[in-house]
């Protein structure tokens, strides 16, 4: 029962993804978010950016997602374009 599950869902998202690319960076954005918040969490890190500014992990979220969503953009538009 659970293959059958699998393919169908796996078929349903890559349906999803052809039709509306920019799930793709939704999808990226919420491992990036994911991630900042676990190295946020992180008792040594969270003393060190408490030091400088209590929301310093929002700017880090914003950031990273800027930078690994655009990057990917700017990757996907200039290999298109070569």
């Amino acid at each position: 029962v659970s293959v059958p599950l699998v393919v169908a869902g796996s078929t349903l998202i890559l349906k999803l993804i052809e039709r509306l690319p920019l799930l793709i960076y939704v999808g990226a954005a919420a491992i990036v978010v994911t991630a900042v918040r676990m190295v946020c969490d992180d008792p040594l890190v969270a003393a060190h950016l408490k030091s400088w500014w209590s929301g310093m992990h929002y700017v880090l979220t914003a950031l990273m997602i800027l930078l690994i969503c655009g990057g990917g953009w700017w990757r996907r538009r200039t290999a298109a374009a070569a």
